[in-house]
């Protein structure tokens, strides 16, 4: 039984938005597959079409239905599918437009050597993959459109058909030949983030990513639809406008962890703790602060190794930050000591004092008192820095091997 609709189910927008969605989502996952040279328009040559750097072009249409099966899928494109057939009746009266220059074979031949036809749709892959013979096969495909012109009763798949068959042999089978379909899409967002994924983007920041993009994108659209023009998007535009948003997304904040790690069975035999005692900074009997101290080293060597060992910081970043650390340590090394009217001991414990109050950085990010003096600890347990003014001969021979 037919249940009637009310005349606001009859007016409702819901099935031209979700295939407007559709095929929105579609542009932005051609578009963040942009290569050097390449250009992707929405509603420009097609629904959507990109423009290869080699003078060739792929037309996209879009076709979504809100049907499922019993199953819940999108149902299955069929042979006689209005879809199917619109699409090939819209793209054959593309080939012959004679405003467009296309008056001739052989200038009909040109365009399609040089174009491929796309049907993008949500729908299911039909289970008798027969029914679609004449796309699998060029050579007799004007025959077979004349049995599916002859075999069905809708005057409106027979218009579209009939739109098809204008086109003279040569050109028919090389487009058909030029012509797939690409059905099943049904999560175009997704494929929108394993792009982002591809690129480089930790996996925490792939959903604000795409949400910062879709929204900056759909802005600039409607303003460029606004002002007259066409949204074609060339990877020089996406690269120059969008690239600070990847930038962002893969500079997320380093994450600093206190993780246990057992502490050694000796700690006043580490070279920094010894670098301390000898500068009366640490007492020989005070475990609680040479414990404290080591937890500090500790936590500064075991981030920096994690964030290098899961890909968040590259081995030169690291050397880079080591190479910093070390230029703090010299400046401040250098300024305390060239005041020799103070005694030894006390120009070396301003040194370690002075130290103590610097916020590094990594990238632009401050990492805090506790990590910073993990830091030049770890640095003098090496010892690739000291306190007092000999300290190199003092504490280098002293280096495990």
């Amino acid at each position: 039984m037919v249940i009637p609709k009310t005349h606001a189910e009859k007016t409702s927008a819901d099935k031209k938005v979700v295939g407007f969605e559709f095929q929105y989502w579609f542009f932005l996952w051609r578009v963040l597959q942009l290569k050097t040279g390449q250009t992707v328009g929405l509603e420009v040559a097609d629904d959507v079409h990109t423009q290869l750097d080699d003078d060739c072009q792929i037309l996209f249409q879009l076709k979504h239905t809100l049907k499922v099966k019993k199953d819940g899928t999108p149902e299955n494109l069929t042979k006689y599918d209005e879809d199917l057939w619109k699409t090939l009746s819209n793209w054959s009266k593309v080939i012959l437009d004679a405003v467009a220059g296309r008056d001739c074979k052989e200038k009909q031949l040109e365009f399609v050597r040089k174009t491929d036809f796309v049907l993008v749709s949500n729908k299911s892959q039909p289970v008798d993959e027969a029914v679609f013979e004449f796309l699998a096969s060029a050579e007799d495909c004007r025959n077979q459109l004349l049995l599916l012109h002859d075999g069905t009763k809708s005057d409106v798949i027979k218009g579209y058909i009939s739109d098809v068959l204008l086109l003279q042999e040569t050109v028919l089978e090389q487009f058909i030949d030029k012509t797939s379909l690409q059905l099943e899409e049904v999560d175009l967002i997704e494929r929108c983030k394993t792009e982002i994924r591809e690129k480089f983007v930790p996996e925490e920041a792939v959903e604000q990513l795409l949400r910062d993009l879709d929204s900056q994108i759909r802005q600039d659209n409607f303003l460029t639809v606004k002002g007259g023009q066409k949204v074609s998007v060339s990877f020089a535009d996406f690269n120059r406008k969008y690239r600070r948003f990847f930038q962002l997304a893969r500079s997320a904040s380093l994450e600093i962890r206190p993780e246990y790690v057992p502490l050694p069975e000796s700690i006043e035999d580490q070279i920094f703790i010894r670098q301390l005692m000898d500068i009366n900074d640490v007492s020989s009997d005070d475990l609680e602060q040479m414990t404290a101290l080591t937890i500090q080293k500790r936590i500064a060597e075991n981030n920096l190794l994690r964030w290098q060992r899961e890909g968040e910081l590259t081995g030169i970043e690291l050397e880079t930050f080591d190479r910093e650390s070390i230029l703090w340590w010299r400046n401040a090394f250098r300024e305390l000591h060239r005041d020799t009217n103070k005694p030894h001991l006390a120009r070396a414990q301003d040194v370690i004092d002075a130290l103590r109050k610097i916020k590094l950085e990594i990238g632009e990010q401050s990492l805090g008192i506790q990590f910073s003096n993990g830091q030049f600890y770890k640095l003098s347990d090496e010892p690739k820095i000291g306190f007092i003014e000999d300290w190199q001969a003092r504490y280098s021979s002293q280096v495990p091997a």
